[in-house]
């Protein structure tokens, strides 16, 4: 179950379920689907128009539409989208965020690999709807380009809790006391995920 930005309800099963199968989990997770179909509820996808406002590093910065400097986008404590691109609005920002993700992301995870003596193969920036992150048993850690929205402490969780799985592939004990380790905030940065995912989703 995928609650999307705006508050739709997804569910995927296997073909061999019925509907009775799909409606018995639905009630079993009734309070869940209430909870994050509220919560999406008021995080409607991006317009693209002025004022509106986005998330990066934690931080919420406006969409202005005049001089981005020559070039297409501007960030100057704002998103300053040039004035005749004003169409190309939703386009420009998406891949402006993408690629912020990609050098941030790039960054900070060799800075952290180095720091607690973690070596990965490569990173893979995702677009995952789901997943914040991942780590192949080949050492490749994906991470999601979304997570450029969250603080960097947030981030650091994510990246840190991958790099864990290098370690221990898994979610046992041992797992999470290694990553508690690295990150000993590392609860409130998961309950930081958990409330603000319908508004980091809504790309």
């Amino acid at each position: 179950m995928q609650v999307e930005a705006g508050g739709t309800l997804v569910i995927r099963a296997p073909l061999h379920y019925s509907d009775h199968d799909i409606q018995r989990m639905m009630d079993k997770y009734e309070t869940w689907i209430k909870i994050h179909v509220h919560a999406a509820s008021q995080h409607q996808p991006y317009r693209f128009i002025e004022g509106e406002k986005y998330l990066y590093l934690g931080v919420q910065y406006p969409l202005v539409f005049g001089n981005s400097g020559g070039g297409t986008i501007k960030f100057d404590n704002a998103l300053i989208v040039a004035e005749e691109l004003r169409a190309k609005a939703g386009m420009l920002i998406l891949q402006w965020f993408k690629n912020e993700a990609r050098k941030y992301l790039s960054t900070r995870i060799k800075e952290l690999s180095k720091q607690y003596n973690f070596s990965f193969s490569r990173l893979r920036i995702s677009n995952a709807k789901a997943n914040w992150g991942s780590c192949s048993t080949k050492g490749t850690i994906s991470l999601n380009w979304r997570l450029v929205q969250c603080p960097p402490k947030v981030i650091d969780y994510i990246i840190i809790h991958e790099l864990a799985h290098l370690r221990e592939m898994n979610h046992s004990p041992h797992f999470w006391a290694l990553v508690e380790t690295m990150c000993p905030d590392c609860q409130n940065h998961k309950k930081w995920l958990r409330r603000n995912s319908p508004m980091l989703r809504t790309f």
